[in-house]
């Protein structure tokens, strides 16, 4: 049943996901099953696929309407119990792992406790004490959403653990008996191998990235390397054919206790190999194959592959939201469909042309969730996917076998690892520094992703046919499409005002119409936890990612309106990532600040108007040095289609009358609110001779200021001003025209 037709079950399964999820109309659903009448009745299908294809639909949309449905819970709730389903981080003094309470719900525990007196493994069952919160979502465009991330795993609650006493756990299943076995494994291995060694060993056999410092997991990501840090069929064959010729050579097993060896070490694999999507995907084809093959029955490697999406799915439902699963069957899929086209290449050919196949397969993903494409990673993919298959895996592999059957060697592969592990790093670090050329496309629309996959699939369809001519246009208008891909800014006629929400610090981003400009008014900042170290957290976690969002590669103008920390603090990774074209301050910024960054700068005086790609600015403020940073902000006064706008830094009400002294018919549309809404702002006669309709508020939510103050609001509310600000709608955003004259607002949060 379905031989040569299990691809439908991915169909199926995904049809009955989506029906789920987006809750498809009727029409829709009538349309699909007219389909699969047609397919029977042209005798395409048989009646017994044709049910198996219905039942697979409706089985997977009332699998999946479970795990959208949550039970709502009480945010006032102090006290709840739960078992303990899976462990999500733990690093140092902070872990973090879900539950499913009572009710019936999953939440997030995240443990600040540093207690080690409480163990915490799969299977436990918990007693935890504090305020059950809704995770916060994201709050601009490009952020990582991880309200949204978590929800997809059916979680949407959080308790955060800030005392050892809020948490008593006992207990453990047999999950959690196999965490602690994989412990004491790699427990094992400490004895033998440093930590050069141990780090590619835990990543390659244990799925566990934990040794692996952070500079590094971010030059593997920048290079779109990951997926080599992540366990595939790759490892999965190689691990299989290391333990196949130790028994074979060594323990003179037989062929087939050999097999069946493997069939059940497949099955415990993904337990202690992190059990991502990728190595479940493995193992379940794996041991697809090896059943087929141990029992003589012929099965079509996508089909094998079909059975392994639907198996997965049902075990792990929430797999599917993961970049993990979606890459790994992505690419196998397109591999496995170019079986034809491998099997006509030369030996030495075929490694490059998976490689190449996987990176142009897994781009639109990367584009749709990173925003960048490194053209020079394909060459460095080619070159490092030789360093690991053919050298690094079967190291890592062989040397935690080694340390349980010959000890004594482990001096011998521990010094090979190193030696690998260092000329990896070098390489890495060359091409960073020297070829680093990235193409930032921003987020496409979906059509354009899907057109991209339909021209791969009839690419290498026509490929295998040998039709020359129609493999080359089809390269063409693939060429064509990314192209068209990464212009498409440029022929947008609408601009665009953004004030990200960057919590307790300000960052107002300018996008002129045709992407003629790009314009950042203050560059916002953050500290670490002690309040005193600068930490470029804000930078990319919020600003970076709306840049890439939105496609942006190069900044024409940076404007600080002073040198407050929240104002400029993340100007120097700013520098490090984009082309800066020029720096404006106003006369009476401290620019020793400034002396270390690498791009062009000048100040602008009272009264002076100046042009960025058009668009016109005029000084405002300051007219003297009012000896302070916060009241020598650079106040300045543009117009956005109809719409007069006033920036205005961190001023107090001594400039604002000084600036409606000076400009005494100076009168404004939108206001951003000075000072984050300070008392010691918006002084009524200034507000009342500007006159504005909107007023935009870039403050911190819950801050230890308590921005913007009540009576600003208050007065703002009875001169019947809109307020918008970012605690309270998250980035808020201008779209403009300067062809119709007219702009209108747009909270992230409405």
């Amino acid at each position: 049943m379905l031989r040569g037709k299990g691809h439908l079950l991915i169909v199926a399964a995904l049809a009955g996901f989506f029906w789920a999820q987006y809750q498809i109309n009727g029409l829709i659903l009538i349309s699909a099953l007219l389909f699969l009448s047609y397919l029977y009745q042209n005798k395409r299908l048989r009646l017994l696929e044709l049910l198996s294809i219905v039942v697979v639909i409706f089985f997977f949309k009332y699998h999946y309407a479970g795990h959208f449905n949550q039970t709502y819970m009480q945010q006032s709730e102090d006290r709840l119990l739960g078992q303990v389903l899976s462990i999500n981080n733990e690093q140092g003094s902070f872990r973090s792992f879900i539950i499913k309470a009572e009710q019936g719900n999953k939440v997030l525990i995240v443990d600040f406790s540093n207690s080690n007196a409480t163990v915490v493994v799969a299977g436990a069952t918990c007693m935890i004490t504090g305020e059950i919160e809704v995770i916060n979502q994201a709050t601009n465009p490009g952020q990582f959403d991880y309200q949204r991330y978590l929800r997809n795993q059916g979680v949407l609650y959080q308790v955060v653990v800030n005392n050892s006493e809020d948490l008593v756990c006992q207990g453990i299943n047999w999950l959690g008996q196999l965490s602690l076995l994989k412990g004491q494994l790699l427990n094992y291995l400490e004895r033998y191998y440093d930590q050069d060694a141990l780090k590619w060993m835990y990543a390659l056999v244990f799925g566990d990235r934990s040794l692996i410092d952070a500079p590094t997991i971010d030059l593997f990501t920048k290079w779109h390397l990951s997926h080599l840090l992540a366990i595939s069929g790759l490892h999965i064959n190689i691990m299989i054919a290391i333990f196949s010729l130790i028994l074979l050579k060594f323990f003179r097993v037989t062929k087939e206790t050999t097999v069946w060896f493997n069939i059940i070490l497949l099955i415990f694999m993904p337990f202690f190999a992190g059990g991502t999507p990728s190595v479940w995907r493995a193992a379940i084809v794996a041991w697809l194959s090896l059943m087929a093959l141990q029992f003589k029955q012929y099965f079509l490697s996508l089909d094998i592959l079909s059975i392994a999406f639907v198996l997965l799915l049902l075990l792990k439902p929430v797999f599917i939201f993961q970049l993990g699963f979606q890459f790994s069957f992505l690419i196998s899929f397109f591999i496995i469909t170019s079986k034809k086209i491998l099997s006509d290449l030369p030996k030495h050919v075929k490694p490059i042309f998976i490689t190449s196949l996987s990176m142009f397969v897994a781009l639109p993903i990367q584009i749709q969730t990173f925003y960048i494409f490194n053209p020079f990673s394909i060459f460095l993919n080619l070159f490092f996917s030789f360093i690991f298959s053919l050298i690094l895996v079967p190291l890592s592999v062989t040397a935690v076998i080694i340390a349980f059957l010959f000890p004594y060697l482990t001096g011998l592969l521990n010094s090979l690892i190193s030696i690998v592990d260092q000329a990896i790093l070098q390489i890495i670090d060359f091409f960073n520094k020297y070829l680093y050329m990235p193409i930032i496309f921003g987020r496409q629309p979906d059509f354009f992703i899907l057109f991209y996959f339909l021209l791969i699939y009839l690419l290498l369809l026509c490929f295998e046919r040998k039709q020359v001519k129609k493999t080359v246009s089809i390269f063409i208008a693939l060429l064509c499409l990314l192209f068209v891909m990464n212009i498409r800014p440029y022929l947008n006629p609408l601009g665009k005002v953004t004030m990200l929400d960057v919590e307790q610090a300000d960052t107002i981003i300018i996008e002129l119409p045709y992407r003629k400009g790009v314009i950042l008014y203050d560059v916002g900042g953050s500290y670490s936890g002690d309040f005193t170290t600068p930490s470029p957290r804000l930078y990319e976690q919020r600003i970076r990612p709306f840049l890439y969002y939105y496609g942006i590669d190069k900044i024409d103008t940076v404007i600080l309106s002073h040198e407050d920390h929240d104002h400029i603090g993340s100007l120097a990774p700013l520098v490090a990532d984009f082309s800066i074209g020029l720096i404006i301050t106003s006369p009476y910024f401290n620019t020793d600040i400034i002396q270390s960054i690498d791009a062009p700068h000048k100040s602008v005086n009272y009264g002076e108007s100046f042009m960025i790609r058009g668009q016109r600015f005029t000084v405002i403020s300051p007219f003297k040095d009012w000896g302070n940073a916060n009241d020598n902000s650079l106040v300045l006064q543009t117009n956005f289609a109809d719409q007069a706008w006033l920036l205005t830094g961190d001023i107090s009400k001594d400039v604002e009358l000084n600036i409606i002294n000076n400009f005494p018919q100076l009168a404004v549309t939108t206001l951003s609110i000075a000072h984050h809404g300070s008392a010691s702002s918006s002084h009524f006669d200034f507000l009342n001779q500007l006159e504005p309709d909107f007023a935009l508020i870039s403050v911190g939510k819950n801050n230890h200021y308590q921005h913007p103050h009540q009576a600003v609001i208050d007065q703002l509310r009875e001169m019947g001003i809109t307020i918008l600000r970012t605690d309270k709608n998250g980035a808020v955003q201008f779209f403009f025209s300067n062809q119709s004259k007219k702009g209108t607002f747009y909270p992230f949060i409405p």
